[in-house]
């Protein structure tokens, strides 16, 4: 009887994974436990405890235990675990980082190919924050809110914001008609930095 060597690869797949199996039975297993001994839950309080008192400093206030970024929606965002959440609120506490008067988001489809083109072009908003342009609250969607209802809707939109921004309740999101080239957007450059100064000079308080 002859056997292809795809069935042969493919049993051997299957082999290895039943031989392997109880052994990553065994260490998940081992993994849980150690995380779950009352050394590594005093730990995870006391770093949760520090997360929330430098949440506060920064206005990043009503966050649970499981947050991991500073801005969720931010396009750069590198941080794998709580710890490394934590390393970047003492960085930001240190440096006293405040969010820009005005946030660029992409927005882009999750069926968009170009999504990583960066001679494509894209659909944008800005975030304004509400103490420095005079923007109205009545016609524009808060910025917390519209940011849920996009996630709430399965829309299938993608938000990133250019810069990171913590507090959204403190920006109002305005729409801007038609698309500019990516590479444009993400350097700050060319027509889409003339649509924001043009913005600034009108709308600035």
């Amino acid at each position: 009887m002859n056997i292809d060597k795809d069935d042969l690869y493919i049993y051997g797949l299957i082999s290895g994974l039943i031989i392997c199996s109880p052994f990553l039975g065994v260490y998940y297993g081992a993994k849980w436990i150690y995380n779950h001994t009352p050394q590594k839950a005093k730990e995870k309080k006391e770093r949760d405890l520090k997360i929330h008192e430098l949440e506060e400093k920064l206005g990043l206030t009503g966050r649970d235990n499981k947050a991991l970024y500073y801005d969720p929606h931010y396009y750069r965002n590198r941080n794998k675990n709580r710890n490394d959440y934590l390393i970047d609120l003492k960085r930001k506490v240190d440096c006293n980082y405040n969010s820009p008067d005005i946030i660029t988001v992409i927005v882009e489809s999750t069926f968009d190919s170009s999504i990583f083109d960066e001679d494509s072009e894209c659909s944008t908003l800005i975030m304004v924050h509400k103490d420095y342009y005079n923007v109205s609250q009545k016609k524009n969607w808060r910025a917390d809110i519209y940011f849920s209802f996009n996630v709430l809707s399965s829309t299938f939109n993608i938000l990133s914001t250019l810069s990171e921004c913590g507090k959204y309740s403190s920006y109002y999101v305005i729409s801007i008609p038609g698309k500019y080239q990516r590479k444009e957007v993400i350097c700050g450059t060319g027509k889409f930095a003339k649509f924001i100064n043009d913005f600034k000079k009108v709308y600035k308080k």
